[in-house]
């Protein structure tokens, strides 16, 4: 086996035992509950949130940085749009049974660098 191949089947082997093991952790609730209040926050609820705060409090000195926020956010998420069908995985739970889906999920495959637990491929 040359040693490229080897040495990514030693990273796919180390990668699902530690989803392995975070899948475990996460069926305690102090680390799931934060994990996905996290998520939802990540979604975009803390970034509008923020921009709304800033214009309240700042008014019109806020305009300039809230409009960088949008136009930021607005360029990630076009970009993220564009390579998603491009380059996306099957979920961790989806290839191991041992893995088991911890809450409702957005989107059915993984956009990298998520959570590996299998390589993921162009289409």
């Amino acid at each position: 086996m040359p040693k490229l191949a080897h040495s990514l089947q030693r990273l796919a082997a180390w990668d699902e035992s530690w989803c392995l093991r975070c899948n475990r952790a996460s069926r305690i609730a102090a680390v799931w509950q934060p994990a996905a209040l996290g998520e939802r926050l990540g979604d975009g609820v803390f970034w509008y949130g923020l921009m709304l705060g800033l214009l309240v409090v700042d008014g019109q000195t806020a305009l300039l940085p809230v409009a960088k926020m949008i136009l930021a956010g607005g360029t990630g998420t076009l970009v993220y749009k564009m390579l998603k069908p491009a380059c996306c995985r099957p979920r961790p739970y989806q290839v191991n049974q041992a893995i088991s889906l911890g809450w409702r999920l957005w989107t059915s495959s993984v956009f990298p660098p998520a959570t590996p637990c299998t390589p993921w491929r162009l289409r």
